[in-house]
């Protein structure tokens, strides 16, 4: 028995059809990346102030 993987790739993964789904999905990624990056730079202060010694609440 042989299974074709383009056949079972093209049914079994779900792809954005329209320009709605595209822009959903590219706008729920920008998301992701700022919330990364927020996190980031607040880890970043908070270590630039324990060395500093002055704690802040962001």
């Amino acid at each position: 028995m042989s299974i074709n993987l383009d056949q079972y790739n093209n049914e079994n993964i779900k792809r954005p059809t329209g320009i709605i789904d595209i822009l959903q999905a590219e706008e729920q990624k920008r998301e992701a990346f700022l919330d990364q990056m927020v996190s980031v730079i607040e880890n970043t202060l908070s270590k630039l102030e324990a060395k500093s010694g002055e704690a802040k609440d962001y």
